[in-house]
């Protein structure tokens, strides 16, 4: 999913789209799969509600591409985005972002959107995002310390349980965070 083209002297990669909106939109496109395999099993009119919950979602960018990236025709469904942070000054932006904006209403979404924002962490699950139907975890694994990062998969899997986890990793050859670090 990554397209790229070198400059001549000096070498130089550049992504277009950048690299974290591919990112972002893969993502997506494994959310929208997602949603659409646990739809497609319910024959039922009654509302469902998709929770999807984005943890170490910083200033909740990623809400912008849950807000309009995708539809499923199914007329009765709705979207709950849980954003998860430990950062209290991030969750303050990321509030922002979560405000209605009068361009929301240009577009149309399938079924209703209910978006909230929690101060936590993935070691200590809330229960507000246990049994939640997806996961999202979009670089936030190298900020985890070492010496808690065996804690992650009984948290993950066996206290939140979703039914699907989709997670990102850094390349350190393109994150700027890495700077000259060799890979």
């Amino acid at each position: 999913f990554v397209y790229c083209y070198m400059e001549e002297e000096p070498i130089s990669i550049k992504f277009v789209p950048a690299l974290y909106i591919q990112r972002y939109q893969k993502v997506l496109d494994e959310v929208e799969k997602t949603c659409y395999n646990i739809l497609k099993n319910y024959e039922t009119d009654d509302v469902l509600t998709i929770t999807i919950a984005d943890v170490g979602c910083n200033n909740a960018a990623f809400f912008r591409y849950i807000k309009h990236g995708f539809e499923y025709t199914r007329k009765s469904w709705r979207t709950h985005y849980i954003g998860l942070d430990i950062d209290e000054s991030l969750m303050e932006e990321a509030s922002q972002r979560l405000q209605p904006m009068i361009t929301d209403s240009l577009a149309s979404r399938s079924g209703p959107l209910h978006a909230s924002l929690y101060l936590g962490s993935i070691l200590q699950p809330d229960p507000i995002i246990q049994s939640t139907d997806i996961l999202v975890m979009i670089e936030v694994i190298e900020h985890i310390p070492i010496e808690e990062v065996e804690q992650l998969p009984d948290a993950l899997f066996g206290v939140i349980a979703p039914k699907c986890v989709i997670m990102t990793t850094p390349n350190v050859e393109f994150n700027v965070v890495f700077g000259t670090m060799k890979p």
